[in-house]
């Protein structure tokens, strides 16, 4: 579905984000944990966002496509027998029609 595809996609500039903070604290000292990383530069500080980053996104994927689809699968939805005139006359207000 095109839900699905458009959370799938939000992964790639979240992990853009995450190199960049990658980026952003190399050489930075300590981690709020006590843990220093190693400073890395050129190459190295560019594999390791790249890095950052392809693995954040198949993680990303992952869960989403397994994890997500697993807890979710007792909750299929049946579509409405009722058409839309009848229903708008039921419940007149919509996300449409009350927002400015």
């Amino acid at each position: 579905t095109m839900h699905a595809a458009a959370q799938e996609l939000f992964a790639v500039p979240v992990g853009i984000l995450l190199a960049a903070a990658v980026f952003k604290s190399n050489c930075n000292g300590q981690l709020v944990s006590g843990i220093t990383l190693p400073c890395a530069h050129g190459a190295a500080l560019l594999g390791r966002c790249i890095s950052v980053c392809l693995l954040h996104i198949m993680v990303h994927v992952a869960l989403l496509r397994y994890l997500t689809r697993r807890l979710g699968q007792g909750q299929k939805k049946e579509p409405s027998s009722i058409p839309y005139e009848k229903a708008a006359l039921w419940m007149p207000y919509t996300w449409f029609n009350t927002n400015p």
